[in-house]
């Protein structure tokens, strides 16, 4: 039976080579499987490392309150203390378009004013791409691991921090700027009337610059909002007709709290995603499907491969077929030497492409495989990741797929007669 197997299935005696109808389907599934698995790999690495640099600044869960609802800040600390006490404060801030200004150089910029300021300005140093003699005024401020970040809106503030601001990488590029000089924020859309400059401006000193890889926040500005009092704001001129304050949430709020929020507090918006992550979210998962569809797409050539090959198998072995009927072999004996044949080039292909894949994963892990693979303008560096339940299904769906085209062979060799088969007619 292996004999007959290797012989009419795997390998070609007359030329001393595999037979294409093992090794094309055979090779088509290492290259689908293998698509698959490193696209889904890629793409959540990806996805796992550029969420984990946006969630430093803007978590999953936020609450988005409306300043003009909920007028009284009286309300709003209430609020604030309440959050707070239950472990569910991140942080909170107001985001502004302002125009920064440095010498002659002028650029619209996101503003960020972030409370708890001075353990921000630590926990950005685990950002910054810049030594970090170079990238803090207060070498003494070690930085703090963003595992460990655990703010609270009670720290306490002094003059210093309202003084300083932090801005990224991008922004300084395109201002030439660096650690020690000043800027000027400018917020246009806090028009006065009754101001002789008719609308606020600040002038700060840049006491870090930090590089997460992500434009939305290196082209932006982070200065102080919040202060050892709940209704101690920093820089508040500079926001007085804002419409928004964002907190940001540790956690999803759990129902209790949810319904005593919703029901205490008026002009709140509690969303599970911002719109930034969202949108990005979304973008991945859609590139993520158009990969995984061309490894299908390949698997699904292999399949339909297999069909060709095994009804070309049937129809030149039909009168090999024939005279093992008549030495005895049912026709189910045939049929399983075909459904074996299949799955053993579906296993097997696919236990290979989890072996490449694998030692790429090894490769990466051990000598930065990607750095070599992406250019390093479009490029930073991620681990790759793949679920185990994700493997399975890939690996589940390559054997359905293989399987499912040796139905029609099948089929064929039940409608071969004996006698037309040995006599080799159709």
């Amino acid at each position: 039976m292996i004999k007959y197997y290797l012989k009419y299935f795997v390998y070609d005696g007359k030329n001393n080579l595999l037979r294409s109808s093992f090794f094309l389907p055979f090779l088509a599934i290492i290259i689908g499987s293998l698509v698959m698995l490193l696209s889904f790999s890629i793409m959540t690495g990806f996805s796992n490392e550029i969420f984990r640099r946006i969630h430093f600044f803007e978590k999953e869960n936020i609450i988005l309150i409306n300043k003009k609802e909920l007028i009284h800040n009286d309300i709003k600390n209430d609020l604030i203390k309440y959050l707070d006490i239950n472990n569910y404060i991140y942080n909170f801030y107001e985001n502004r378009i302002m125009f920064v200004r440095k010498n002659n150089q002028t650029m619209f910029s996101n503003v960020y004013a972030v409370n708890n300021f001075p353990l921000f300005s630590q926990n950005i140093d685990s950002y910054s791409m810049l030594p970090k003699s170079e990238s803090s005024l207060d070498s003494s401020l070690e930085p703090i691991n963003i595992k460990d970040y655990q703010p609270h809106s009670k720290s306490q503030f002094n003059d210093f921090d309202d003084k300083y601001c932090i801005i990224g990488s991008d922004l300084a590029y395109q201002l030439d700027l660096k650690i020690g000089d000043e800027l000027e924020l400018h917020s246009v859309l806090d028009f006065n009337n009754f101001s002789l400059s008719g609308y606020p401006k600040k002038t700060f000193i840049i006491s870090h610059i930090f590089n997460s890889d992500i434009y939305e926040y290196d082209s932006s500005v982070w200065i102080a909002y919040y202060g050892g009092k709940y209704n101690q704001i920093k820089n508040s001129d500079l926001f007085s007709k804002n419409l928004f304050l964002t907190i940001n949430l540790n956690k999803q709020l759990q129902d209790v709290d949810k319904n005593y929020v919703q029901s205490n507090f008026k002009g709140l918006q509690i969303n599970n995603q911002n719109h930034f992550s969202s949108e990005l979210s979304n973008a991945i998962e859609y590139e993520k499907l158009v990969y995984y569809f061309f490894g299908f797409f390949i698997i699904l050539i292999s399949s339909i491969m297999i069909i060709g090959f095994n009804i070309s198998s049937i129809i030149q072995n039909r009168k090999s077929i024939g005279i093992l009927y008549a030495f005895g072999f049912n026709k189910n004996s045939i049929k399983w030497m075909y459904f074996l044949n299949t799955l053993f080039v579906a296993l097997i292909g696919s236990v290979i492409s989890f072996l490449f894949f694998k030692i790429i994963i090894f490769l990466d892990v051990n000598f930065n495989l990607m750095n070599y693979i992406f250019p390093h303008d479009i490029y930073f560096d991620f681990s790759l990741s793949l679920e185990n339940n994700t493997m399975l299904r890939i690996f589940m769906l390559n054997i359905s797929i293989i399987l499912l085209s040796v139905l029609y062979p099948i089929n064929k060799i039940n409608k071969i007669n004996i006698i037309d088969a040995i006599k080799n007619r159709g």
